[in-house]
């Protein structure tokens, strides 16, 4: 999705994590959800064990390798707000009013 991911991850980078709020219209690049580019940068796959440049000569795998991270970061996210969606309603009560009098951990997911 990116042809530089870390000149696009540079501004996340330098946010405020104290004041920053994500909103999903203004966050997330919708008008270029089909680019072409990649998911997974060059440090990380050889961060993975995998020789980057090597993977390149091979466009097959590495667009193999593209499509499985850039799903396999989608699976993490529907883990993660599960655990999340399950997490509030667990203790949601004792966490100070995080979720409206009756308000469903669903409603948030």
């Amino acid at each position: 999705m990116y042809a530089d991911l870390d000149a696009a991850c540079a501004p996340l980078e330098r946010r405020n994590p104290e004041k920053y709020r994500f909103d999903i219209e203004a966050d997330i690049a919708w008008d270029q959800l089909a680019a072409d580019g990649e998911y997974c940068s060059a440090g990380l796959i050889r961060a993975l064990g995998i020789d980057a440049s090597q993977l390149r000569r091979n466009k097959p795998a590495y667009e193999l390798l593209q499509w499985a991270y850039a799903l396999t970061v989608c699976e993490q996210f529907v883990v993660l707000e599960d655990i999340i969606v399950r997490f509030l309603a667990q203790q949601g009560d004792s966490l100070g009013g995080l979720l409206q009098k009756g308000q469903s951990p669903d409603a948030i997911g």
